[in-house]
């Protein structure tokens, strides 16, 4: 009976080893997001792509388990091919208070990709 009983609690032990990765999978998965902002002559706007949009970014976010930092990366997913890129490249200056810098904060680590 003992060999048994080993067997079980070792079948046990793996069964909640694999629901404890799954749920901190599934936790760490909630804490992710990523939302489309689009530039235009008004500034950033999320939703729909409006018709006069200059650029679309994506901004994901991931908040690990309950420990900073903050991750965020902007990443380019759309340009206009009639706007030059120092013309976006402007624009992006002008409304720098949503997209922010690149770099290591306190609680939150930036990255900016390149535009198209």
């Amino acid at each position: 009976m003992s060999a048994l009983t080993n067997s079980i609690r070792n079948v046990n032990a793996t069964l909640l080893t694999q629901l404890h990765g799954t749920r901190y999978l599934l936790n760490w998965l909630r804490k992710m997001s990523e939302t489309a902002f689009h530039l235009t002559e008004r500034g950033w706007e999320t939703g729909e792509p409006p018709p006069d949009r200059v650029e679309t970014w994506l901004r994901s976010s991931c908040h690990q388990a309950q420990s900073p930092p903050l991750y965020i990366e902007w990443s380019c997913l759309w340009a206009n091919p009639s706007v030059r890129r120092t013309e976006r490249d402007a624009l992006r200056a002008k409304f720098n208070n949503v997209m922010g810098t690149a770099g290591s904060f306190d609680t939150c680590i930036v990255t900016i990709g390149e535009p198209l």
